[in-house]
């Protein structure tokens, strides 16, 4: 979360949702939804790098960049800055049951031989 609080301080103002956890055999998963506006593309360019580069395994998905028209009072800024841009995104980040220290708060995901495996019927009865 370090990380990803860091990367996000040039951003004018963001938002964070974070979803519950799954886990899917050893492998846990974890959405964050992140909208953040920047002064300008090359700012949102940076933040995303930043992100990007995160020592933790994740992947950016779902990803929208939206430019703003600037305000009348910002016109007499620097031209060459371009507009204000809002960004949405959701991150996914992988994470290990192993050594975990608790389970608690994870969601579990059936993995693919539990849903293949049929049930065994229980209306036959053996002798």
């Amino acid at each position: 979360m370090h990380h990803l609080e860091e990367a996000l301080i040039p951003a004018s103002s963001y938002k964070l949702d974070f979803s519950n956890p799954v886990a899917s055999g050893q492998i846990v998963r974890r959405d964050v939804s992140l909208q953040f506006d920047a002064d300008n593309y090359a700012v949102a360019r940076m933040i995303l790098t930043a992100i990007n580069e995160s020592p933790y395994r994740s992947a950016i998905k779902d990803m929208s960049i939206v430019a703003e028209e600037r305000r009348e009072k910002d016109l007499e800024g620097d031209p060459e800055a371009g507009d204000p841009v809002s960004v949405n995104l959701v991150i996914t980040f992988y994470e290990t049951l192993t050594g975990a220290s608790t389970t608690e708060g994870l969601i579990y995901e059936k993995t693919e031989s539990e849903e293949k495996t049929p049930a065994a019927p229980n209306d036959l009865l053996y002798e």
